[in-house]
């Protein structure tokens, strides 16, 4: 697909890569739902994924901090 605004060549999405122009919903209507909804859960569940180790690590670094203090 190409930019309405600059021209180049840029993966279906809402906005140019290049750019960052909106792409119309005219432009973006010839993609499918079901990829849209695919690429979508990915980058949520990537996150999710992301949150959970921090999570982890927050947890690891409390569970030492307690340690720690139940030795003094």
């Amino acid at each position: 697909m190409k930019c309405p605004k600059c021209g180049a060549e840029t993966e279906n999405g809402k906005f140019c890569l290049n750019c960052g122009a909106a792409i119309t919903t005219s432009q973006t209507a010839n993609i499918a739902t079901p990829t849209n909804n695919n690429i979508s859960s990915n980058q949520i569940q990537q996150q999710l994924d992301i949150q959970r180790e921090q999570l982890r690590i927050q947890q690891a670094q409390l569970n030492l901090q307690v340690q720690n203090e139940a030795k003094k």
